[in-house]
This record gives structure tokens, C-alpha cells and sequence, in this order.
């Protein structure tokens, strides 16, 4: 790094310049504070905006998706003893157990599990 320079930013020596850095400081964390104001204002614009249309969503999936569980149970003929059926827009299916962890080849469990148990606090069980 020989064409390279640092630059050092002077040392406070007087009180006068410890003064001036001091207002400089207060005033850059003012604009910090004003900058963070205005984007919660605009963030907050934006989700007020959204909130009618996601929550008459969210309401509307959740009616769909009653219907479609409603037609599950009451047909299950059409599943032809398999847990799911492929559809043109998706696959409808029931699960009858927990989500499974399948590990990766040559991986032991063991590694993954210190990492799981400090992020959740669950336990290996064998598989």
C-alpha cells in the first residue's frame, strides 16, 4: 500500500475544538433522528395504504381455504388412497404427522443439532 494515504482525522487539542465537535456530532445525530422520522412516516403511510386490501386478503384465503379442507374430508375417494392429488393449480394433500427433518448425505445429524438447540431449544429424537 504505498500509494495509498490514510487520513487521520485531526486530534481534539483545545476545548474550543472539542466544543466544535461536540455541535457537530449533536447535529449529524439530529439528522440521523429527522431522516429515521420521516421514513417511519412514509413506512407507515405505505402500510396504511396496504392494510384494508391485505386484511380483506388474508380473510378471503382463509375462507378458500376452509372450503377446500371442507371438500377434502367430504371426498376422500377422489384422493384414491393416496395423502395428496395433483391439481392444475397446486396439490391438495393432508399430512398425517410432523414436518420430518431429512438430513443430507454423508452429513451426520449430529452436526446440525448444537446450532438447532441454541436457535430453539429442541432436542435430537432418533429417526
Amino acid at each position: 500500500m504505498k500509494h495509498c494515504r490514510q487520513l487521520k482525522s485531526p486530534a481534539v487539542k483545545t476545548r474550543a475544538q472539542m466544543e466544535m465537535l461536540v455541535r457537530e456530532i449533536t447535529g449529524l445525530s439530529l439528522d440521523e433522528q429527522m431522516l429515521l422520522a420521516g421514513l417511519e412516516r412514509e413506512l407507515q403511510a405505505a402500510r396504511d395504504r396496504y392494510e384494508t386490501r391485505l386484511l380483506t386478503l388474508a380473510r378471503l384465503l382463509a375462507d378458500k381455504t376452509g372450503e377446500a379442507q371442507a371438500w377434502a374430508k367430504a371426498n376422500p375417494d377422489a384422493f384414491g388412497g393416496r395423502r395428496s392429488i395433483d391439481l392444475g393449480h397446486g396439490v391438495a394433500g393432508f399430512r398425517t404427522g410432523p414436518p420430518r427433518l431429512r438430513r443430507w448425505p454423508n452429513v451426520p445429524g449430529s452436526a446440525c443439532w448444537p446450532r438447532c438447540a441454541d436457535s430453539t431449544g429442541a432436542r435430537p429424537t432418533s429417526a
